[in-house]
């Protein structure tokens, strides 16, 4: 039997297609955010409105946190809605300790990827150029990288 989380993201994934990030329709985009802290699952109850997530649900490795927290321009506060007190604190908690040593971590060769690198506009992971065999001086302003294209496109 499948999870609610993965028929949810396969529904999505049929009707949005490939577009960027902020371009997905709301919920998407929250439903999105809230993976990088919690399972898909949880996720899901969250996102239809049946529970909040608590603090014993976070994860609380900084490691394990989508570097995409890192973004200033990412309103995390948009998804506070979808826990419960102690569940954004602990939330808060891990992105403030990921933030003291921001780290972008290339999806390939899981190396820092702080230079000579790309963002995809779709998963928000990022890529040496040489990873991902791209140049330097795209002539597009949105890339997407080969896992969000197979998958969305």
């Amino acid at each position: 039997m499948k999870s609610i989380g993965e028929h949810m993201l396969r529904l999505r994934k049929k009707v949005l297609g490939l577009v960027p990030f902020e371009k997905l329709d709301v919920l998407t985009r929250h439903f999105e955010m809230l993976i990088w802290f919690v399972d898909k699952d949880v996720a899901s109850i969250a996102v239809s409105g049946n529970g909040f997530i608590s603090e014993t649900a976070i994860e609380n490795n900084p490691n394990n946190i989508h570097c995409a927290v890192l973004d200033s321009n990412l309103a995390i506060d948009d998804i506070k809605r979808y826990f419960d007190n102690d569940g954004w604190a602990a939330l808060k908690q891990v992105v403030d300790i990921k933030r003291i040593n921001p780290t972008w971590i290339c999806k390939c060769c899981n190396e820092d990827s702080s230079n000579n690198s790309i963002c995809c506009n779709r998963c928000l992971e990022w890529f040496h150029f040489k990873c991902v065999n791209v140049k330097t001086t795209l002539k597009k302003k949105i890339w997407f990288c080969r896992i969000c294209k197979e998958t969305y496109d």
